[in-house]
């Protein structure tokens, strides 16, 4: 069982990212791995949606 969670933000200033960095910590604390994307930035394919089992938009 694939335990993938993707978080996608849009962070501008580093403000919302650094808040889905601690999302993502939390995540990771429970033993999943966890992918932060910033649209701002790059964009996840959508294979990385698919196999996903957890999207935090």
């Amino acid at each position: 069982m694939n335990r993938n969670v993707v978080i996608v933000c849009y962070s501008l200033t580093g403000h919302t990212l650094d808040m889905a960095g601690e999302i993502k910590r939390g995540i990771e604390s429970e033993g999943l791995s966890c992918s932060i994307f910033n649209l701002k930035d790059e964009m996840p394919d959508r294979k990385v949606a698919e196999e996903a089992s957890g999207i935090i938009v």
